[in-house]
């Protein structure tokens, strides 16, 4: 019995709250983010330490082409990204992310980044 109710109670939490709100009991000053390698090659994504031109980095992930990865992100934090070939050469842009409120898990397309700031 106390499991259904708690069942139909957050149930009754979701609805109020829809999908996009952490609702009440969750920490709404963070949440995850899913980067998509959708180009034709594997990548390094790194976290920049001096944005905006990312030329030194806090830490870094390979993504094998297809692939995707799962970060966590503060909101009214903005954060930028650099997305590099494996062999740190060519291939170079930057994403940067700042989201004001929650968001339940957006994706992120490697594909939309763009040129990172020259120095």
């Amino acid at each position: 019995m106390v499991a259904v109710v708690a069942f139909v109670v957050a149930l009754a939490v979701r609805s109020i709250y829809g999908p996009q709100h952490p609702g009440p009991g969750n920490n709404p000053d963070s949440f995850g983010v899913t980067f998509v390698n959708d180009l034709n090659r594997p990548v390094v994504l790194s976290l920049c330490a001096n944005p905006p031109t990312c030329n030194a980095v806090d830490y870094s992930h390979n993504i094998s082409s297809g692939s995707t990865d799962a970060e966590n992100i503060g909101t009214d934090v903005k954060t930028t990204w650099a997305i590099t070939e494996q062999n740190g050469s060519r291939f170079r842009k930057c994403v940067t992310l700042l989201y004001p409120n929650y968001v339940n898990n957006p994706t992120i397309h490697l594909s939309r980044a763009v040129q990172c700031a020259k120095s």
